[in-house]
């Protein structure tokens, strides 16, 4: 429950990111707005710190396929982070599977996406030579 409530945080506050950067900063809704945004990470930070908590009590690893998960998750990895950047994937056709628990690989993955907005407030596409993500 708590992986889903987390997910739906990530949808508001990257909603949320998205009309912050469509409209100027003296527009009297922006502050309503950033508000939004802040709570919205809090409550992810909270979530992620009970996700975290009850993961340690009960994990389930199974054999994985790395690239159906990231292929799962691709459509929800775009709307959080907004139009302003592009989403691309490269995908190993040889990656093979790994024993782990399917919610920390995609919250690892989550992580790795929102590190990466985070890093481009402005937009943009990575430029590195062999990137999973851009």
């Amino acid at each position: 429950m708590a992986h889903d409530f987390n997910n739906l945080m990530q949808v508001i506050a990257g909603y949320s990111e998205l009309l912050l950067s469509r409209i100027r900063d003296d527009d009297p809704s922006y502050r309503y707005l950033e508000q939004i945004k802040q709570a919205g990470d809090r409550a992810i930070s909270v979530t992620g710190q009970l996700l975290a908590f009850s993961r340690n009590l009960m994990l389930q690893p199974r054999l994985l396929n790395l690239n159906d998960r990231i292929v799962d998750m691709e459509e929800m990895l775009k709307r959080v982070i907004g139009e302003h950047i592009v989403l691309t994937r490269r995908l190993d056709s040889d990656v093979g599977q790994v024993k782990a628990d399917p919610t920390q690989i995609d919250q690892v993955l989550m992580n790795l996406v929102l590190n990466a907005r985070d890093a481009m407030p402005q937009g943009g596409r990575s430029c590195s030579k062999r990137p999973m993500w851009s």
